[in-house]
């Protein structure tokens, strides 16, 4: 076979039906929609395309610029586009934490401007979102930037109703569960509408990460509630996921299957089949059900070895902060808006913010210093940094999700750590002092 574009091999992926004794469900015929073998190796390669293929022209003509807001695979394919076409591309995001896709999109040419909203979701009218922020540039570059805008743009889900849905329509014809991860929704959300056409009863499964932890490409319940196309009338119920959960199910695909997915995918995986376990035992016939393949694994190495280092032979951290259980953090000591400042009042606290330093920047509680949580992570992971203090440790984030991780692995390690409750939000929202002069330490 013989291409003049690589945008050809776009769309008409795969649809892969994972053997019974893998998934071990009864009544369940269970299907993998291979996104992974888009040729920029993921389903996000259809949104690029279609949100750029009828402006390419007009683009190269005007010499314009390109702009989105992505956690990367969106940016990788925009990116790769954008290269054929000779147009510069700008990635403005609060969430790219995968060191292999940093150093994928500065491979690819990407200028990336790392900000974070105050709620760590899309908020168009939060002035530190990175939505406001590429609005505001558009604005200032007067017509020599285009925001291709994923969040927004109707071809998002247009796109998914069109191809993605309608070829796993002609491929089964009848499909009982659509089960996915929520980032943008927009694939959701098209592909779910094209399938109802067949099955109005169609049951879609929307799969979140646990709010305490971290499932690149998939965003928890709190980031997608006021973002992109999320409506929850559009599904029949949601199931949350575990990073490790999310790992297991991407090894089980990977060694049981070849399927070399990334975690995303694993996730997707593991909730569709623990979500369906007990219910399809009372199946009175056999169910289609369709589970999305993201992306592939080698985007995600230095992910999956913090996690699971016996993976790559190394020796396993038993005390590691990807170890803790759920209940581990959510038990993780809190303290209210009123605690932690009779804590400043009395006992002289640590006060350690874990959002971004541009996040940092633009405005914290007096006395804190900042240490990212990518980084704070890897020390956790070692050995306290605290060690020596004789001093309580407050951590803050914006929401007081991350945050209740830290606070829980330096209690388990034996110091005094908390988590501010409700975050840096709970704090403004109290009318508290904000400081914008703050000594950075990472």
């Amino acid at each position: 076979m013989i291409i003049e574009k690589i945008t050809d091999l776009i769309g008409n992926t795969p649809l892969f039906r994972i053997p019974d004794e893998v998934h071990g469900l009864k009544n369940v015929n269970l299907f993998a929609k291979l996104e992974m073998c888009n040729p920029f190796g993921s389903v996000k390669d259809r949104i690029a395309w279609k949100l750029l293929e009828e402006q390419i022209p007009e683009l190269v003509s005007n010499q314009k610029g390109l702009i989105e807001n992505s956690s990367g695979n969106t940016a990788k394919a925009i990116a790769a586009i954008a290269g054929m076409h000779k147009l510069p591309f700008k990635l403005v995001s609060a969430l790219v934490r995968v060191q292999e896709t940093k150093d994928i999109l500065k491979l690819l040419g990407v200028e990336l401007e790392e900000v974070a909203g105050s709620l760590n979701c899309f908020d168009p009218k939060d002035p530190n979102d990175p939505q406001y922020l590429i609005q505001k540039q558009v604005i200032e570059a007067k017509g020599k930037l285009y925001f291709t805008s994923q969040f927004t743009n109707a071809q998002n889900p247009e796109v998914h109703y069109e191809t993605t849905g309608a070829e796993i329509a002609k491929d089964l014809k009848k499909v009982d569960f659509l089960c996915s991860g929520l980032g943008t929704s927009g694939s959701t959300l098209g592909i779910a509408r094209r399938l109802r056409e067949d099955n109005p009863d169609l049951f879609c499964l929307g799969i979140t990460a646990s709010k305490n932890d971290f499932i690149p490409g998939i965003r928890t319940i709190d980031q997608i509630w006021e973002a992109g196309f999320f409506s929850k009338s559009e599904y029949s119920d949601f199931c949350t996921v575990e990073s490790r959960e999310a790992l297991s199910g991407m090894m089980t695909l990977v060694r049981n299957c070849g399927l070399l997915c990334g975690p995303s995918s694993g996730a997707h995986y593991t909730a569709t089949v623990n979500y369906l376990r007990e219910k399809s035992i009372n199946f009175n016939e056999p169910k289609n059900v369709v589970f999305i393949v993201c992306d592939r694994i080698e985007w995600y190495l230095s992910y999956i070895k913090e996690r699971m280092p016996e993976l790559f032979a190394e020796k396993v951290n038993k005390n590691s902060i990807f170890t803790l259980f759920p209940e581990e953090i959510n038990s993780a000591p809190q303290l209210s808006v009123e605690q932690v400042e009779q804590f400043l009042e009395d006992s002289n606290p640590l006060i350690v913010d874990i959002r971004n330093s541009f996040a940092f920047q633009l405005g914290t509680i007096y006395g804190a210093i900042n240490i990212p949580i990518e980084y704070l992570e890897k020390l956790l992971d070692l050995k306290s940094p605290f060690s020596g203090y004789d001093r309580d440790v407050i951590f803050i984030c914006p929401i007081g999700e991350q945050s209740k991780r830290c606070a829980a692995q330096l209690t388990r390690m034996g110091g005094r750590g908390y988590s501010l409750l409700g975050g840096l939000q709970n704090w403004r929202t109290a009318g508290k002092p904000i400081s914008t002069q703050q000594e950075q330490y990472f």
